[in-house]
């Protein structure tokens, strides 16, 4: 059928060249005219074949069954013949038994041809195909055997020229592989061939040599040394001559066999893998020896001296060294250690001895760039001298060993030199001797004055180390005192006259009529200074009471120091509010009170408004600031109906009292309930005041109480309710010291000690923010520093056993601590802490009343209108624009607003109060908002 469509396919095509006149070639038509009666007779022989295909099929198919009849007795035949006895039998004589089966082999093969003739002709004929399993039993047979006798034959042959290679030439993988297919050939036979005497000696020379193989590979390993030779002629009992140039046989594999090696494979076996991990524990040696060989110490110049030496970065080094020390403890674990012990021991002594001597030597370092300063400036040579030659001694032979070590930087050699860790750990003994003289030599220093313990030892020292130099204090004297940012000593820098001091903002007071000499050691005379302080504000305090009443108030305010018309100001207050109360007519009276109090304030709003420089604006600024709070307290008595001086209403406020039977000139009492405290005296300078609120007036009373009952204070809130901000207020309207210690997780019980002792010895305050980050650990110990601190407040003592210390103690010592709750990191106070300080929640300020006050105290006359919509826009701007980061609508940004809206005023004064505020709001507003928070804003 196929043929039939080729063809019809090609009469179409030449029809269809013929009906488009295409040419075609005569040679080609002529095929064409051929093909026809060709193809035709094709179809004609195709038909009879077809007709006579099963007679013939019948025909072969008789002609094949009696082929393979006779061919199994060909197969039978076959059988017998590899049957023969002598193919199993022992002999020396391998070639005629190697013929014979090679025969066999050439018999079973033609057999194997016959029979796959036989199965073509079964498939072609669709006969059922034939099997054979005798012959494949019998071609399998004769293959074993002969394989046998041909394993035998090589075996011997190659085997022989095994026995007389050099060791050197041998090749074990190939040899092995060879003893393996003997080995195999052998066991195969020996369990199909029974009764068979051939495949036991097979097996046996196989044995022999597959035991004899791996000692071959085991003595040509590289690895092996002379100890591990000797080893081995010690197990096989005999010397084995290696050296072609002194043995008087070659060291062949049949010295081995005469020596009986495979006896001993085990042994030899574990002789050389014990050299191969000596090998590799020794490469593992060697890549540290080599890395230390290149290591060096990268010293730098000491502050630009160009002859003394420090090492500066050893990070590398560190690295190095820990990394070798692991690698040193692996090869030392190592069960194979012991042919390299005492190379690995010796290399582990160095790094060991490296590893004490850099540690000393960086401990050297460290206090020697620490004390090098110190030691190196005249006066402490001077006070110290006993330290300053012990410190001079070590100075000298350490600046020798650097500058060697620059010369040859290898830290390896560096570090290991004979005698040098020994130097090192006595120069660190001494050093921290000297370090401890020295803080002994700070803590009488500290004691001698007790504001040093605010300082660092390197602030300290700094004043120390110049103490010729009295201008040496100048740039600490802001940690000292509460507002002295410096000292007069007049026109000559070489003065030693003090005769004032200056504020932060440029306030300057006198320390009284006769100058205070800075002569002598510089803790005494900054004692003097601090008595001078006090002395002078009493007086000048005595001075502006005196004086109030002789002057117009507004002319009184610019003629005396911040702090002390904010005191005078407060105690003729009090006095009006007392002539006032416990009267018939209290009521009048009172309101008689409120107008006074009202006129004077508004005095003051005009001079704000006034051409005045920046110091009488802050004086200002902040005496109104507490004017405004003493109108809104006449104002609540009234409401209150508060007219005796027993009303709570009257007591619960702070209250100055000057009493001229205190003391040689009279002094300052401020009460509330009932908490009395003198006026401390501490310089404020012209400092803000806080605008006190209701919250603020609670806080108040809370934490004078505590102070009442020697206790201490706990203002906790969220962050921006004013807990720290209310702490320093009441300082300064109590005239005290406070110092404001930020605490953190780093915090130790001796540096908390330290502090302690400076501020009973002084009589300041602290107030510790975020007091409960400190370790709880820490938390106890401090607890009980306070506690040692309260119970020598309660007894009254004027000194007092502290840390085994007896130090003085000042009465108005003060401890406050402010924490916000529920924050991360934070840890909650022990029980015996909590016990020691009154607690008090301090919430949300009212920003109107806050903004309202400093408003006012700008020179805003709407203030009370402006403050409610300043603090409603900030409300809504809060709420409804987009959340950022950087938008901050608290206090902070409220008081920063006003102070710009009050510079704004005072640039313009014609121009609207609400849009001088606007204008403010905007400035400070618009630069950080978004584009889309803009629109909504303006």
């Amino acid at each position: 059928d196929e043929l039939q469509e080729m063809f019809d396919e090609v009469e179409r095509h030449y029809a269809l060249m013929k009906d488009h006149s295409v040419p075609v070639p005569e040679l080609d038509k002529a095929g064409l005219a051929m093909l026809v009666p060709e193809f035709s007779q094709l179809k004609n022989n195709v038909d009879v074949a077809q007709s006579l295909r099963d007679e013939n099929v019948q025909q072969w198919n008789g002609q094949l069954d009696a082929q393979i009849a006779s061919f199994g007795d060909r197969i039978d035949e076959l059988k017998v013949l590899a049957q023969d006895q002598t193919i199993l039998e022992e002999t020396e004589f391998y070639g005629p038994v190697i013929d014979l089966c090679r025969d066999l082999r050439e018999k079973a093969q033609e057999l194997q041809d016959t029979a796959k003739e036989y199965e073509r002709n079964q498939k072609v004929f669709g006969a059922q195909v034939v099997r054979y399993p005798e012959l494949d039993e019998a071609v399998s047979d004769i293959s074993l055997k002969l394989g046998m006798w041909e394993s035998l034959q090589e075996l011997q042959t190659v085997t022989s020229s095994w026995t007389e290679t050099l060791m050197d030439d041998l090749d074990p993988p190939a040899m092995e592989a060879q003893v393996q297919r003997w080995f195999k050939t052998a066991m195969r036979a020996d369990r199909e061939l029974p009764n068979n005497k051939v495949a036991p000696r097979l097996k046996n020379e196989a044995v022999k040599f597959k035991d004899l193989v791996p000692i071959c590979a085991d003595l040509r390993n590289e690895s092996l040394q002379e100890r591990h030779w000797e080893k081995i002629e010690e197990t096989l009992g005999q010397k084995l001559e290696r050296d072609p140039d002194t043995w008087t046989e070659p060291f062949t594999l049949g010295v081995l066999l005469r020596m009986n090696a495979f006896e001993h494979q085990e042994r030899i076996q574990q002789i050389s893998t014990e050299a191969t991990q000596e090998a590799a524990l020794q490469q593992m040696l060697d890549k540290v020896r080599s890395a230390w060989v290149s290591a060096e110490f990268a010293l730098q110049n000491f502050k630009e001296q160009k002859e003394v030496f420090i090492l500066g970065g050893i990070d590398e080094i560190q690295q190095l060294l820990d990394d070798s020390m692991v690698t040193m403890g692996t090869i030392t674990a190592s069960r194979f250690v012991s042919g390299i012990r005492s190379e690995v021991e010796k290399m582990e002594q160095s790094l060991n001895l490296f590893s004490e001597t850099l540690d000393e030597w960086l401990g050297v370092q460290r206090n020697w760039m620490y004390l090098e300063p110190i030691f190196s400036a005249p006066d402490i040579q001077r006070q110290l001298p006993t330290e300053a030659k012990q410190f001079l001694d070590i100075d000298k032979n350490w600046k020798v060993i650097m500058k060697r070590s620059n010369e040859n930087p290898n830290a390896l050699k560096c570090g290991t030199q004979p005698g040098l860790l020994n130097s090192f750990q006595q120069w660190n003994e001494t050093l921290d001797r000297i370090q401890k003289s020295l803080e002994d030599y700070l803590e009488t220093k500290r004691m001698a004055f007790p504001r040093f313990y605010f300082l660092s030892n390197d602030e300290l020292l700094e004043i120390l180390a110049q103490t010729r130099n009295v201008q040496a204090v100048q740039p600490h004297m802001s940690k000292c005192f509460d507002a002295i940012k410096s000292l007069d000593f007049g026109k000559d820098p070489k003065s030693v006259d003090i005769y004032g001091m200056f504020s932060p903002e440029g306030e300057e007071v006198s320390l009284g009529k006769k100058p205070t000499k800075a002569r002598g050691n510089v803790e005494n005379w900054l004692s003097e200074v601090e008595k001078s302080m006090v002395r002078s504000l009493r007086s000048l305090a005595k001075a502006a009471v005196v004086d109030y009443v002789q002057r117009p108030r507004t002319e009184w305010v610019m003629e005396h120091a911040a702090q002390i018309i904010i005191m005078g100001s407060q105690i003729y207050w009090c006095k009006a509010g007392t002539e006032s109360l416990d009267k018939e007519n209290s009521e009048e009276l009172v309101n008689g009170w409120l107008d006074l109090t009202v006129n004077n304030l508004n005095d003051l709003c005009k001079l704000v408004r006034g051409e005045l420089t920046s110091l009488q604006r802050a004086k200002l600024v902040a005496l109104i600031t507490i004017d405004v709070h003493n109108r809104d307290i006449i104002e609540i008595m009234l409401d209150e109906k508060v007219f005796s001086e027993h009303d709570f209403g009257w007591q619960m406020r702070l209250r100055y009292y000057w009493d001229d039977n205190i003391g040689e000139m009279g002094d300052c009492e401020i009460s509330q309930v009932q908490a009395k405290s003198l006026y401390a005296y501490e310089y404020l300078g012209a400092s803000m005041r806080l605008v006190i609120t209701p919250l603020t007036d609670r806080c108040y009373m809370t934490l004078t109480g505590a102070l009442h009952l020697k206790l201490g204070g706990a203002p906790a809130g969220p962050a921006g309710t004013g807990k720290t901000e209310s702490t320093k207020d009441l300082a300064k309207a109590l005239g005290t010291q406070c110092v404001v210690f930020n605490c953190g997780d780093n915090l130790d019980y001796k540096f908390m000690g330290k502090f302690f002792k400076g501020l009973a010895q002084c009589g300041a305050w602290a107030c510790f923010d975020e007091f409960n980050r400190i370790n709880i650990e820490v938390l106890s110990v401090i607890a009980q520093q306070i506690i040692t601190i309260q119970i020598a407040l309660r007894a009254n003592m004027a000194r007092f056993m502290f840390e085994g210390v007896e130090i003085r103690l000042i009465q108005t010592f003060g401890v406050f601590i402010t924490m916000n709750p529920g924050y991360a990191g934070r840890t909650e106070l022990p029980d015996n802490l909590k016990a020691l300080f009154r607690p008090m929640a301090m919430m949300i300020p009212d920003y109107a009343l806050v903004a309202e006050v400093m408003l006012f105290s700008e020179g805003f006359e709407s203030a009370k209108i402006l403050s409610r919509k300043m603090v409603k826009l900030y409300k809504l701007s809060s709420e409804q624009l987009s959340q950022q980061d950087h938008y901050d609508f608290g206090m902070r940004a409220v008081k920063s607003v006003l102070v710009m809206a009050g510079s704004l005023k005072r640039a313009n004064p014609d121009l609207s109060e609400d849009i001088v505020l606007i204008r403010a709001m905007r400035d400070s507003n618009i630069p950080k908002f978004l584009s889309d928070d803009v629109i909504l804003f303006n």
